[in-house]
């Protein structure tokens, strides 16, 4: 299975995820979206996790590359991906 992340924290980790992910043979890609609004293509992912942090989904002018992020997150749901 081919897993994407997304972090929105430079000190927050995929702890344990990324460990299940090895032993189980899965790949696993990150997007900290607070760096680059580039995201994959829904067909280069089987499931998206997305991690948390300290911003609410509404601030997005604190925040602008939650705009890009949430395009992202809509187009995946609608993809029919595990979100």
């Amino acid at each position: 299975m081919k897993i994407h992340c997304l972090l929105h924290l430079e000190f927050e980790t995929l702890g344990n995820i990324k460990e299940w992910a090895c032993s189980n043979d899965h790949s696993i890609a990150v997007t900290m979206p607070y760096i680059t609004s580039t995201f994959p293509q829904t067909d280069e992912f089987d499931l998206l996790i997305i991690m948390g942090g300290l911003m609410s989904v509404y601030q997005e002018e604190e925040y602008p590359w939650l705009k890009e992020e949430k395009k992202f997150v809509k187009t995946a749901i609608e993809s029919g991906k595990a979100v």
